[in-house]
């Protein structure tokens, strides 16, 4: 779900503004008609729409694909856009905008996407995007994005800021939809400053197989640190995977760095009974692990009716033979990891907690006993 949309989706029910009062009154703000138009034909573009899954349900469940203006107006940035109560404002500058894009209904309460303009079957937002890292962490918005890059001559699609899951704070870089692959690649090559500091400037999907090997070698360099040197050594034998019904898992390739393991899992599960998703959130590729060899059906299925996941269509091999081999290899590695570190935890633990004087008897406690538990069920009440 879109920033856009979650502030839809969180505002409260009753509080749709009036539409009713077409003249201007006094104390209505002054709206900037074009960037409010710009705005709504971002909301509904071959950049944005494929992506926002919100916008996506709304146009489905509408009757033709028409959304409320109550509803967009409640998206943040329309809020500051366009603060004033009278929706007849929006569809005005739709109207006098002369989108082709954008469709306005005759009550002028509603907005929808042209049907003259379909989807594209596949979209080229991410090969003609780019990473750019290292703006001010303060004072960047979209708009200051879009203008150090307009004014080089560049037409931009989209600007995506960069923010950290957890605290919502900008990190620094953005993903940048230009006009084309041509562009995007020029653009790259070029270099780039603000104020005094250079701007890192690649290509989106270069910088998602740069970031994913990345992760990789991390990966593998703690296995080999973890267990005191008990992990794996080069040249050292793999260890072997438990046994395992053949046919559980089914690779996927090609999805968006922005797809989060449940919207994999919420295509899937209709299909068959979905046990994990090996997936992590910035990577485009993982395995889903299905339960009683029925990654083959889950397949079949999905491609005799695909459905797009944020945008993209994936590529879906269901593993065997030696690469099947390979993925329970890799499984039982992880677990084992897992297993080793917890053990080292719990030893540190027990031989603090076996000391009488002033352990209040913190070893004998069971799972969920004792101050953090305490704490954690006040926080819930």
């Amino acid at each position: 779900m879109s920033a856009e949309a979650a502030a839809a989706a969180e505002a409260k029910p009753g509080e749709e503004p009036n539409s009713g009062d077409k003249r201007k009154r006094e104390d209505e703000p002054e709206v900037n008609a074009a960037a409010v138009l710009k705005q709504l034909t971002f909301y509904f573009s071959d950049s944005n729409l494929p992506k926002d899954k919100f916008l996506r349900e709304l146009t489905a469940k509408g009757d033709e694909g028409w959304v409320d203006f109550a509803t967009i107006a409640k998206f943040k940035r329309m809020v500051d856009l366009c603060p004033t109560q009278d929706l007849t404002v929006l569809g005005g500058i739709v109207r006098e905008g002369d989108s082709d894009l954008l469709e306005v209904s005759e009550d002028n309460k509603k907005i929808r996407r042209s049907p003259k303009h379909a989807l594209p079957a596949e979209s080229k937002t991410d090969k003609q995007s780019i990473y750019v890292k290292g703006w001010d962490l303060k004072g960047t918005t979209i708009d200051s994005v879009e203008k150090y890059f307009t004014d080089k001559g560049y037409k931009v699609l989209a600007t995506r800021l960069r923010r950290a899951p957890a605290t919502r704070e900008f990190k620094g870089s953005t993903f940048v939809e230009l006009s084309s692959v041509e562009e995007a690649q020029k653009c790259v090559a070029e270099k780039h400053m603000v104020a005094d500091r250079v701007l890192l400037v690649e290509m989106k999907e270069a910088y998602h197989e740069r970031k994913s090997a990345e992760r990789k070698e991390r990966l593998k360099k703690r296995k080999l640190e973890s267990g005191d040197g008990q992990g794996l050594q080069a040249g050292a034998a793999a260890a072997e995977p438990a046994e395992f019904v053949p046919g559980c898992v089914l690779k996927f390739e090609g999805l968006t760095d922005e797809t989060r393991r449940e919207d994999i899992k919420e295509v899937f599960e209709k299909l068959a009974e979905v046990s994990w998703v090996d997936f992590q959130q910035g990577d485009t590729s993982g395995e889903l692990r299905f339960a009683a060899g029925t990654a083959q059906a889950a397949k079949d299925g999905y491609e005799k009716a695909p459905t797009e996941i944020n945008g993209k269509i994936p590529t879906l091999t269901v593993l065997v033979g030696e690469e099947e081999k390979a993925f329970w290899v890799k499984v039982a590695e992880s677990k084992k990891q897992k297993y080793d570190r917890s053990r080292r935890n719990k030893g540190g633990g027990r031989g603090w907690g076996n000391r009488r004087s002033g352990g209040g008897g913190r070893g004998k406690r069971k799972s969920g006993d004792g101050e953090n538990s305490a704490s954690k069920k006040a926080k819930a009440e």
